[in-house]
């Protein structure tokens, strides 16, 4: 099963999405990090509420008995 929707986040909250991603920090290091950040902010100043869509997924199974 699948579903998309989409968030309404405020600048402040979506780069402290951005701020808590662990795994880009340790991959970029903490000055290219930064650099990271700096691009992202200069691409949404001015933008006072970003849409992020996600996606959510979900896996079943059965367990038959043979």
């Amino acid at each position: 099963m699948e579903a998309t929707y989409d968030v309404a986040m405020s600048h402040e909250r979506y780069m402290g999405a951005w701020r808590s991603v662990n795994d880009i920090q340790v991959q970029a290091g903490e000055k290219r990090f930064q650099q990271i950040l700096d691009m992202i902010e200069e691409k949404i100043h001015g933008i006072d509420e970003i849409i992020v869509s996600y996606t959510s997924r979900a896996f079943t199974v059965q367990l038959t008995k043979k």
